[in-house]
């Protein structure tokens, strides 16, 4: 953390280093003063080794930042990259988007080394352009840094790419990249790709529906690209969306399956180590298949421990396991540490091996079935409260009923799962279509079952985003209900009071607050406009985007979500329509505002006097033109400036001191009105 937190630059990377060679010689000095030392301290060494780890660790994060790799590409002057394509690419409905490892700069018919990670989206069709993992390609150096989040709440898709050592992204059309050479013949990523996607193509061959299909395919595969919207919000609201990532269960199944199919390997000694090698060897190999997800590469390194300790006939402690898997994933990739998938795992990991146990006291049954549902009940509960207060950080919601899905999915995940290998690998045709016509309907029901819950009343419950700090408090709070629970403590009963009173008090003060104000949002968006007038908990949004665009979803309703408002109304203003091109007058709150499409067709009175006037950027040229100013007091351009002339025009409005702000660059504005 300390790392990712600090400045980026060769000044962090030489301070990591001179601490990391410090604590290196401290810990020489103490090592060989052991005995000798009258002041040494039973605690130091260790302290000393933490320390020197931290630094090490440290020095490996800021050393990974673009100002401190010799070579990166933004370095060097060039007119074209060279890159190799490394990522599986996604293709949409308006191009095609993956990532892509830049190898040489490319300048005067000579080429210089370079290195670093760009994310190419291009736009055609599906049969125009296709890329292949490996694919070497040459595109234009014609990049750009991404865009930081401009709307309140808004996902930060710059902070995501940097996560992932991605600083730079580059639109084009699909003419524009030149391939000029396949993937090498032991290309494993590009094996394992393909791989994935000729099973892919025999699932949608063999089950009819679509949408079953798509969830065999990320079930077994880990492949998500066919899911449905509404499929996704059902797993979402029903607390079951961790199934449709290759995790742990997926990755124990398939253990579980190679164990029982080589069992009789196990009445020998040799055949037990070769059995064991074996079943490390198949999860390696399906945890490349399925894309070595963060959470399948951690439960594969779980479970290579738990093989190694078999092999040497040794215990193997479950806690240690996981410690080391976290620690090899990081030292791989200390932004791990920032991905939500690798956070949420590696909780509930540990909810299940430090909360399970302690639940399970109290839930034990004589009865084999009975016994067998609470201790399914023990390990959902436990996942969840080591999890949930991390799931309202992220997600701002939480399902109510995820003790019900979570207990209906288990069987049919495995029959799904068990079911599904067996199909992948059978070579008789009819056999195959029994096994499709099987995992068809066990899909089937299992997604109706999660409708059905999903669909219930307060199926899940959304709170106001609050700060860091009020999540923590819920962890602290569980912490203490644990120890109270534990040690019988009256006093820690008392704290965890102190500490559910300090989250409710604070949830019921955000929600007052927002009840008894109102605003105005001007929304940013990319060629578009959007308007929302919140009076308390509810809002009225309107806007040139329809409800159900991804525009919509993903810039506007994030404000609505996180403050758990009410969508009152909606008026979709379609673009370039007639009625858009009239002026319109709105009043809230004691202010006027005026929106219109095109300033060229406004009818504004100069007695009448706005608060804001929301224009097209390409209306900065009508105003300059004109050479008349409006009656507003706060002039607003939305959409991008994209012509030259515009920003010209801009320039020259700033110059004459017209009192305006361009949202594309600014942001959205939130007015507070009393």
């Amino acid at each position: 953390m300390i790392g990712l937190s600090v400045p980026h630059g060769k000044s962090g990377m030489f301070l990591f280093a001179a601490l990391a060679l410090v604590f290196l010689i401290l810990l020489i000095i103490t090592h060989f003063h052991y005995v000798t030392s009258s002041l040494y301290l039973k605690c130091s060494p260790s302290i000393i080794v933490q320390c020197f780890l931290l630094s090490v660790f440290a020095f490996n994060t800021a050393s990974r930042h673009p100002s401190c790799i010799h070579g990166y590409f933004d370095k060097v002057k060039c007119s074209y990259l060279s890159a190799e394509v490394s990522s599986a690419p996604v293709y949409t409905a308006s191009g095609v988007r993956f990532f892509a490892d830049v190898k040489f700069a490319l300048r005067n018919n000579s080429s210089v080394r370079a290195n670093g990670k760009i994310i190419i989206q291009a736009r055609t069709d599906y049969n125009s352009g296709k890329f292949e993992i490996g694919n070497q390609i040459i595109l234009p150096a014609s990049y750009r840094p991404p865009t930081p989040p401009l709307n309140p709440y808004e996902f930060d898709y710059k902070q995501y790419l940097e996560n992932q050592h991605v600083y730079y992204q580059f639109f084009c059309d699909v003419n524009d990249i030149r391939k000029i050479g396949g993937p090498p013949f032991l290309h494993l990523r590009h094996l394992a790709t393909r791989w994935r996607t000729m099973l892919c193509d025999r699932l949608n061959r063999y089950i009819e529906n679509r949408a079953d299909a798509a969830i065999a395919a990320t079930l077994i595969l880990g492949n998500k690209e066919s899911l449905q919207p509404d499929i996704l919000k059902a797993y979402s609201q029903a607390g079951v969306f961790h199934v449709l990532s290759v995790s742990g269960m997926h990755v124990a199944l398939v253990v579980q399956i190679l164990m029982t199919l080589l069992f009789f390997m196990k009445t020998t000694k040799a055949g037990r180590l070769i059995r064991c090698l074996l079943a490390i060897v198949g999860v390696w190999l399906y945890t490349a298949l399925t894309g070595m997800s963060v959470a399948a590469c951690r439960a594969a390194i779980m479970i290579t421990f738990v093989m190694i300790g078999r092999i040497w006939n040794g215990e193997n402690d479950t806690g240690n396991s996981v410690a080391a898997a976290a620690v090899i994933l990081l030292v791989a990739d200390p932004y791990y540490l920032l991905d939500v998938g690798f956070e949420l795992s590696f909780l509930a990991v540990f909810g299940i091996i430090y909360l399970d146990p302690l639940l399970r006291k109290y839930m034990r049954s004589r009865h084999a079935v009975l016994n067998y549902l609470s201790s399914c009940v023990s390990i959902s509960v436990a996942a969840q409260l080591a999890t949930f207060p991390l799931i309202l950080y992220y997600f701002n919601q939480f399902p109510l009923y995820f003790l019900l899905a979570n207990l209906i999915v288990i069987i049919p995940v495995a029959v799904i799962m068990t079911v599904g290998i067996f199909f992948l690998v059978m070579p008789v045709h009819s056999l195959s279509v029994a096994l499709a016509a099987i995992l068809g309907k066990t899909i089937h029901l299992l997604n109706s079952l999660l409708m059905m819950i999903s669909d219930l009343p307060m199926a899940s419950i959304n709170i106001c985003q609050a700060g860091l700090w009020f999540y923590l408090l819920i962890y602290l709070l569980l912490a203490l209900l644990v120890f109270a629970f534990l040690k019988r403590s009256g006093r820690a009963l008392l704290f965890s009071a102190a500490a559910g009173l300090i989250l409710t008090s604070a949830q019921a003060f955000v929600k007052i607050s927002v009840a008894e104000s109102s605003s105005i949002v001007f929304y940013s968006l990319r060629n578009e406009m959007a308007v929302g007038f919140r009076s308390g908990k509810q809002i009225g949004i309107i806007a040139t985007v329809p409800p159900h665009s991804k525009t919509f979803e993903y810039s506007i309703m994030p404000l609505i979500r996180a403050r758990c408002l009410r969508l009152q109304t909606c008026r979709f203003v379609k673009s370039g329509g007639s009625s858009a091109g009239n002026s319109q007058i709105y009043r809230f709150c004691g202010r006027k505002i005026m929106i219109c499409e095109r300033f060229g067709l406004l009818r504004l009175s100069c007695n009448e006097q706005v608060d804001y006037l929301l224009l097209p950027a390409a209306a900065a040229s009508d105003l300059v033109v004109r050479g008349r100013k409006p009656c507003a007091s706060n002039i607003l351009f939305y959409g991008a400036p994209k012509t030259t002339a515009i920003r010209e025009a801009l320039a020259r409005l700033r110059r004459e001191k017209v009192p305006f702000q361009c949202l594309r660059n600014s942001g959205a504005i939130e007015v507070n009105l009393q």
